[in-house]
């Protein structure tokens, strides 16, 4: 099941998380995560030219280790027509690689700006530069105008989680059309740690439910990420669960949803699914308030 983990790399290129207070993770941290994730299974990493200098972080660990991982990256948002190849180049270069598993939009609204750019990444695909093309979504109506628009993706990114199922929906349309399914956001970038009680009234609607993961942790003595993680690692539908880990403790608190007992998992599964959907802003780290 490892190897249905695949790491996400922001944070050794920026400082990022509701719950980050240790900055950017030094190259000696990221060095001993990429170590123990490559001896765990754990073989795909996923980063983004916007992730700071995540690429280059992760070029200097692949010049003593390039089989280790396959890597996905993401076109920035502002990419034109004109600069598409300068910087696929550019990110190649970072990485030191020729060629990598993904290349991606990192958004909807820039393949939606430039839409004759999917023919730029069918283009790096023929040319055996990328294994597979798509795009990085937050809402299903944006798989439905790509799909639609005939630009069926080999390969997608959306966020899923205990709360954040807006996706099953299309999970028969995307099997359909053999699209890989690459998942983030199962912590809700770390809002499922948080004490309810300390979050503003922003997210009032979804503090139940997070008291409730969290006494069910506490009660059957288990790590609300590895029971976060497993139930996502659970889902037949799903290809890889993307992860943030800032240190080599987190990557192996978070290996723990490998070892949760089957019932518990089932009972915290049955527990979920009594949760009911919850306004999609409180979905969406983006339009939280700043200070949240």
């Amino acid at each position: 099941m490892a190897n249905k983990i695949a790491l996400g790399t922001v944070q050794f290129g920026l400082d990022y998380g509701i719950n980050n207070s240790q900055g950017k993770t030094p190259y000696t941290e990221v060095e001993a995560i990429l170590s123990k994730a490559s001896q765990q299974g754990i073989g795909l990493l996923d980063t983004a030219a916007a992730y700071g200098d995540s690429e280059a972080v992760l070029g200097r660990y692949l010049q003593q280790d390039p089989a280790a991982f396959r890597l996905v990256t993401k076109l920035p948002a502002t990419v034109t027509m004109e600069n598409a190849d300068q910087h696929f180049n550019t990110s190649l270069e970072r990485l030191g690689v020729n060629s990598v598993y993904g290349l991606i939009f990192h958004n909807f609204e820039s393949y939606q700006k430039q839409p004759g750019l999917w023919d730029y990444l069918l283009q790096q695909k023929q040319a055996g530069r990328v294994e597979k093309i798509g795009c990085s979504l937050y809402h299903p109506q944006e798989l439905e105008a790509l799909v639609n628009a005939g630009h069926i993706p080999d390969l997608i990114q959306f966020p899923f989680n205990i709360l954040d199922r807006r996706f099953e929906a299309l999970f028969p349309l995307l099997e359909e059309h053999n699209v890989e399914l690459h998942t983030r956001s199962s912590f809700l970038q770390g809002l499922f740690f948080r004490a309810p009680e300390s979050l503003p009234e922003f997210f009032a609607e979804a503090k139940p439910m997070l008291g409730q993961i969290q006494a069910f942790a506490k009660e059957h003595e288990q790590p609300l990420g590895a029971l976060l993680l497993g139930w996502c690692l659970a889902q037949p539908a799903l290809h890889k669960v993307v992860i943030g880990v800032d240190t080599v403790q987190n990557l192996a608190d978070n290996l723990a949803a490998l070892r949760i007992p089957t019932d518990t998992q089932r009972g915290f599964s049955t527990l979920v699914n009594t949760f009911s959907a919850v306004a999609e802003d409180i979905l969406l780290p983006y339009t939280w308030p700043q200070r949240s």
